[in-house]
């Protein structure tokens, strides 16, 4: 018998703990996807990390998963002391959601009465679904020319039923009120920002993105179980107020996001980025490419809808278009002469008309003012108010008209990345063309929005096929053409279209070959010709060379055709040096077949650089 009670005696005085630590060591949970999620230690760089210290509960979380798991399992015996919100239990809901379903913790509750701030902002009776939602670029701001994502979360419940006040979740980098343009972008790239998550109603992102910065919104709602969304949440939870390092090209929005949906989806294939470059759109694109392979092994979907949020700007000019001829020539005339007009004019139409005209008026005063932003607009002010008067006057109607029609979303296209090989024939030489661009929405591309481009790095190698000679064709560091197509919003709104490229080609200069490097920027007008299928504009560019002549104007006009899988940009114009005042004819165009989402087929043809044909083979990832 005393043999027997020294054999045993360690165990009948173990602690709870040490035997919940042997048993996560049994089952090596240190070692499962879904743990390294949940610390942030499953990448290939220490500027993955948080670097907040009260984040990790172990000095060598980093480098030692196990050690912060088995503190993780020792701070849930802390005593309740003080504020019950700065308990282990409630600063990390998510760890310990997901030991419970792996270890038998003594008393756990996964709602827990005492971490009192945690239910009242996560609401998880209400959460009824989780969405990602990509915000189309901005070319307002560098930081948003490419996009931009965020989490929200769904609510409904009898008391509130407007997505307006749902949570919304997005990452970003701390920067301080007016920063300096240089350092802001210097900074930005080498990791001179912390940055983390921040919470917000819809509303705040609805007011800036939609309404201000005039950005359409697509809502991908994900198909997550009721135990998926709780654990999600919960470790968002975790994560507010909490430091990173930022880095504009990879550590960004969409890459932190990436991080966040593969605790649910722990393969790597969101935000292993593989190379520099993360961008909002490649996380879509990646989460559609997950979602079809799930259902191509008969799994359930991932991606339960995706459903389009025209920007303000858009609703309005929809309903701009549903006025009637004669409906719009009053609506003119009242923006035209102000508020004056409204009693004249209103007295002249048939109420249910005069309704119609109320509502848009409206509608584009409130477009009005909240595009001027802090800028205080009085004069904008009274008019609304007068037009606000007028309406209530007339009796009130339930909302009609047609739907906005609906637009894809960029990650419904062609991945961002491209890389195209090819041939071209330059006066009497052939040679081959290998192109890398690290972000491609070209005019002609399947993700083009509204014939719009944005290049970022793009690079043209070429071999001479007679001598076998190497050499760089071109680069582009950035191009940019931002065509404002939709027709203006009324008679006092200017939309101004613009063009911009930095980069450099070869050319021949004085008998050799050589390079001209080149700094453009151009304005023009731009107009739907019926539909957004056929765009056209005229532009006139500035542009420095390093080249004579230094300094030349083009002024061009262009025209951008889409027939669905076959889109197509021509252009022509002239260029005048501005020493000399010599001119030269510029023309060219490109058109491309699209095979698939990742595969294209295109031509090119122009007389810059003497008259050069070239046809590629494109491939997107």
């Amino acid at each position: 018998f005393t043999v027997i009670w020294i054999i045993f005696l360690p165990f009948a005085y173990a602690e709870p703990q040490d035997e919940l630590i042997a048993s996560s060591l049994n089952l090596k949970l240190a070692q499962e996807p879904q743990w390294l999620s949940l610390l942030h230690t499953n990448s290939r760089s220490r500027a993955d990390l948080i670097i907040s210290a009260d984040f990790y509960l172990s000095p060598h979380a980093a480098d030692n998963p196990q050690a912060e798991l088995e503190e993780t399992i020792r701070a849930y015996f802390t005593p309740w002391r003080g504020d019950s919100n700065d308990h282990p239990r409630c600063r990390f809901p998510g760890r310990y959601l997901w030991l419970s379903r792996h270890l038998a913790l003594p008393g756990y509750n996964a709602r827990d009465p005492r971490c009192v701030s945690f239910e009242k902002w996560s609401l998880l009776d209400d959460v009824r679904s989780i969405s990602l939602y990509l915000i189309g670029g901005y070319f307002g701001n560098p930081a948003s020319t490419f996009g931009h994502a965020v989490l929200k979360f769904n609510s409904t419940n009898d008391t509130h039923s407007n997505p307006l006040f749902d949570v919304t979740v997005g990452f970003g980098a701390r920067v301080p009120q007016h920063e300096w343009s240089i350092r802001y972008i210097a900074k930005g790239l080498f990791g001179g920002y912390k940055a983390g998550f921040l919470d917000k109603y819809f509303y705040a992102q609805d007011l800036v993105y939609s309404r201000a910065e005039f950005r359409d919104i697509w809502d991908f709602e994900l198909n997550l179980s009721p135990e998926d969304r709780q654990l999600l949440v919960s470790h968002v939870w975790e994560l507010l107020g909490k430091d990173f390092s930022y880095y504009f090209l990879d550590k960004n929005c969409a890459y932190r996001l990436a991080e966040l949906v593969e605790l649910l989806i722990p393969d790597g294939s969101l935000s292993d980025n593989g190379f520099i470059w993360y961008s909002p759109v490649e996380l879509f694109s990646r989460l559609r490419e997950a979602d079809r392979k799930r259902q191509e092994l008969g799994e359930s979907k991932l991606i339960s809808s995706v459903t389009f949020i025209p920007s303000a700007q858009r609703a309005l000019i929809h309903q701009l278009r549903e006025l009637a001829p004669n409906q719009h020539s009053f609506f003119e005339r009242m923006v035209s002469q102000g508020p004056d007009e409204i009693s004249k004019s209103l007295s002249e139409l048939p109420v249910e008309q005069q309704t119609t005209v109320l509502d848009a008026l409206l509608a584009y005063s409130d477009y009005k003012i909240t595009a001027a932003g802090d800028e205080e607009d009085i004069q904008a002010k009274k008019y609304r108010d007068q037009v606000l008067l007028a309406r209530l006057r007339l009796p009130s109607r339930e909302a009609h008209g047609s739907p906005i029609p609906e637009l894809p979303s960029p990650a419904h296209g062609s991945p961002p990345m491209q890389v195209a090989a090819g041939v071209g024939v330059d006066k009497d030489s052939t040679f081959a063309r290998l192109t890398w661009s690290a972000f491609s929405w070209e005019t002609v591309g399947q993700n083009s929005l509204e014939g719009d481009e944005l290049v970022v790095s793009d690079l043209s190698l070429g071999v001479f096929e007679d001598t076998d000679k190497f050499f760089v064709d071109k680069y582009d560091l950035l191009r940019i053409i931002n065509l404002s197509s939709t027709p203006e919003t009324s008679a006092d709104s200017s939309d101004w279209s613009w063009g911009l490229r930095l980069g450099s080609e070869r050319a021949r200069y004085r008998g050799r070959e050589g390079y001209d490097g080149i700094l453009a920027f151009g304005v023009g007008k731009a107009r739907e010709m019926g539909s957004s299928s056929c765009i056209v504009y005229g532009m006139v560019d500035g542009a420095l060379h390093s080249l004579e002549s230094y300094i030349r104007l083009r002024p061009h006009m262009g025209l951008r055709f889409d027939a669905g899988a076959i889109k197509t940009w021509l252009y022509g114009g002239i260029e005048v040096a501005a020493t000399d005042g010599q001119s030269r004819e510029i023309w060219g165009g490109k058109a491309q077949y699209q095979i698939a989402s990742k595969h294209a087929l295109a031509a090119e043809v122009s007389n810059e650089r003497a008259t050069r044909y070239t046809v590629s083979f494109n491939w997107y990832f």
